[in-house]
């Protein structure tokens, strides 16, 4: 079988040579080259069943190479998506940050200006009740 790679311009006239002729002519044919044909049938047979082998495997894994790229579009595809539900839950909390920073610094220029209020006489004083559950109540209402 080794002898069949080394002899393919033999094998080639044989095998053409075996097509133009005829059954009347094969049956004439001496036994050496029955043999010589024989051999080289087989050496070509053995060729075509590897090469379908080849074929079968090579087409098995580019059909698993195939899924596996399907599969990892699939999750290619969750990825963007949660990254962009990220980054808008990300955008959002900036906001709402931004928004409660606002409001900490107007309540703090609110409260500067309510001291200054007071210190200048015209902020006034509500009155605390002298009963000691209402105090309670407000202070449990608070937390």
């Amino acid at each position: 079988m080794g002898t069949c790679f080394f002899e393919s311009a033999e094998n080639k006239q044989v095998i053409d040579a075996a097509t133009k002729e005829d059954h009347i002519w094969s049956n004439k044919k001496m036994k050496g080259d029955e043999g010589l044909n024989l051999n080289t049938v087989e050496c070509l047979r053995g060729r075509l069943l590897a090469e379908r082998q080849i074929t079968r495997v090579a087409k098995e894994e580019a059909e698993s190479m195939g899924n596996k790229l399907v599969e990892l579009e699939k999750l290619l595809r969750k990825e963007i998506a949660l990254k962009d539900k990220a980054e808008r839950r990300l955008k959002f909390l900036k906001k709402k940050l931004q928004y409660f920073n606002m409001s900490v610094q107007s309540q703090h220029s609110d409260s500067s200006e309510k001291f200054k209020n007071y210190s200048s006489g015209s902020f006034s004083i509500t009155s605390i009740s002298n009963h000691p559950e209402a105090n309670e109540e407000k202070h449990h209402k608070k937390i």
